[in-house]
């Protein structure tokens, strides 16, 4: 009697085994199926087909990623008006030495008014002229880091208003910053 009661602890014991086992197991896919349905359903835009390849003028509705200026002055951002839209974004050269560097980018820009939205429609080609030039003098190292960002979109800002009359731009958005070096 004693040894088959020894058997049958021994029996259950294996099963306990088994099923820890198999738990796990299930347990481990269940994880990875849902990692692999937020990684797939994760960081999409819906892009918008109405937006034209032309420069458009538009209310902001939403906070923007990147900003030149501190979180408190994004709470009272004006109109803005995309330069460089994130359906068509502009690719810029960027200054090195020998080796290939690329920045695709978009932008908008914040205004201080509506009345200064026809001057920049007017001025749009001295607006793109302007930031190209500003990043194409910049080297990839300088435009990695978070402080490099916000040192150029404030250099842009500065620029663009240097021959603005009717406003100023009051922001530089980047909706659109990827670097690809060669």
């Amino acid at each position: 009697m004693a040894e088959e009661q020894e058997q049958q602890e021994q029996k259950s014991g294996g099963n306990k085994t088994i099923l820890f086992v198999v738990l796990g197991v299930v347990l481990l896919l269940i994880i990875i199926g849902v990692v692999a349905i937020m990684l797939m359903s994760g960081g999409h835009k819906e892009e918008d087909t109405a937006e034209s390849s032309k420069s458009e003028y538009k209310k902001s509705d939403t906070t923007p990623k990147v900003a030149s200026a501190g979180a408190a002055s994004l709470m009272s951002i004006g109109p803005t008006f995309i330069v460089f839209s994130d359906s068509k974004p502009t690719i810029v050269n960027l200054s090195t030495q020998g080796r290939e560097a690329y920045l695709s980018v978009a932008i908008s820009i914040a205004l201080s008014s509506e009345k200064l939205q026809p001057e920049v429609e007017k001025k749009v080609d001295a607006i793109k002229f302007t930031i190209i030039d500003v990043f194409s003098s910049k080297t990839p190292d300088e435009l990695k880091t978070s402080k490099g960002k916000e040192k150029v979109l404030e250099e842009i800002r500065q620029r663009l208003n240097s021959f603005l009359v009717d406003g100023e731009v009051t922001n530089v958005f980047p909706t659109n910053f990827i670097i690809q070096q060669g």
